[in-house]
């Protein structure tokens, strides 16, 4: 089969991820995958390569009204997508969400060439979602009429999706639910988690990799993300947590905030806000190794006494599953989870880590606990990567996802 990937991500970041690893592994199953995407460099022409036997596709990002190149509206990059997938021969088309530059060209292809459609559910932004958080046209922006037609714009693509789709995949319960309540594809609705990449990211000695980075002894806590959703919870827990414990940093693989001037800090969430100022107070108790290249990924996980995700009570949060996770579960180390969504529940009945409540001062008491007990860690990490190797791994999320495609095929979608 001929898959065409539709993403509306920048290369390294976000759903690109769960896409490229979802291809790769259909490519060694005998399938062809073309994987678009969104250029981060690129405004007016685009790009085409291959890698691992995924051919990819970037499209320019020239993007006049929206700020975030990464939020799909991009004329030109529609344009591409609807004209490539029409150029050529698919049997099946996945949209990676619900963003214009997926759902245009999706919904295309499907009523023009009678391509099946699959829409992949990685989060929600309508309502209670991304954009009851941040809007669509950025700071100063937010709220305005231009605004607000743009978020319902985006709204009724994601609720538009849901129905039109042959098929829909979620990666949480939560959208799962939400998608049958929306009468989705008929009933057609599989839950797909995210796997984990066990041949990318495999358990490192914790000593080595630290003399590798450069870091110092002690305890050391890591957390791991491109946005840094989980900044306030995460903040106020090592707050709490650092003078209880002498010799404990916090290790963020993530943009570096400290860099950002005082005069910019207004333009931050609350959580960034509060992250950055802890930092500034803590000095060396906070190491920041900003963003780092994919195959840089392993060591860094692999120095962690600890992998951290405090992912607080709320709509948006219920409805994600953090690609971290995975990351977290095939380095074989510990995860300290808070109980939100399915991780939460994941961790705790998988028995790869630990889980509090959502607030900082259970999560502080909960990671104090599991440091204390060293045999425990061990055990949890080796949990973890038993895991990502069984169901987990990315070759039996490939092989369950072929499996629902060849079930709507044979059901005539």
């Amino acid at each position: 089969m001929k898959f065409l990937f539709l993403c509306h991500n920048h290369p390294g970041y976000g759903t690109f991820f769960r896409a490229f690893q979802l291809g790769r592994h259909l490519v060694r199953s005998g399938h062809r995958v073309v994987l678009m995407l969104v250029s981060r460099e690129r405004s007016w022409r685009w790009r085409r390569y291959g890698r691992e036997g995924v051919w990819i596709v970037e499209c320019p990002n020239f993007q006049p009204f929206i700020p975030d190149k990464e939020d799909g509206w991009g004329p030109l990059d529609i344009l591409l997508r609807c004209a490539y997938g029409l150029a050529h021969g698919f049997d099946a088309v996945v949209g990676f969400g619900h963003k214009p530059d997926i759902a245009i060209p999706a919904l295309l292809l499907r009523y023009l060439k009678r391509v099946p459609f699959i829409a992949d559910l990685c989060g929600l932004w309508g309502d209670g979602g991304i954009f009851s958080v941040r809007g669509i046209l950025g700071h100063g922006r937010r709220g305005g009429a231009l605004d607000r037609f743009a978020v319902r714009a985006e709204t009724f693509l994601e609720r538009a999706v849901v129905r039109l789709a042959d098929g829909v995949t979620v990666i949480c319960t939560r959208l799962e639910k939400m998608a049958r309540e929306r009468r989705a594809a008929r009933g057609r609705v599989l839950l797909l988690r995210s796997g984990c990449d066990i041949e990318g990211i495999r358990p490192m000695d914790a000593a080595a990799a630290r003399r590798a980075l450069g870091l110092p002894g002690g305890t050391i806590l890591e957390y791991m993300g491109n946005y840094l959703q989980e900044a306030l919870l995460l903040s106020r827990a090592f707050e709490r947590l650092a003078p209880l414990l002498d010799d404990a940093r916090l290790l963020i693989v993530g943009p570096r905030l400290t860099d950002i001037p005082e005069a910019e800090a207004s333009r931050l969430g609350a959580g960034l806000r509060h992250l950055r100022a802890l930092s500034l107070r803590m000095g060396g108790r906070v190491i920041w190794a900003g963003r780092r290249r994919y195959d840089e990924i392993p060591v860094f996980l692999a120095a962690a006494d600890l992998l951290l995700l405090p992912m607080e009570e709320s709509e948006l949060e219920r409805g994600r599953w953090p690609n971290k996770v995975c990351d977290y579960l095939a380095a074989g180390r510990p995860i300290a989870a808070t109980d939100v969504g399915d991780v939460g529940a994941a961790v705790r009945e998988k028995e790869c880590g630990i889980v509090s409540m959502p607030d900082a001062e259970d999560y502080c008491r909960a990671v104090m606990a599991a440091l204390s007990d060293r045999a425990l860690l061990d055990r949890l990490g080796a949990n973890a990567r038993r895991l990502a190797e069984g169901e987990m791994s990315w070759g039996s999320i490939a092989s369950r996802f072929l499996d629902f495609v060849l079930e709507l095929r044979r059901a005539g979608a």
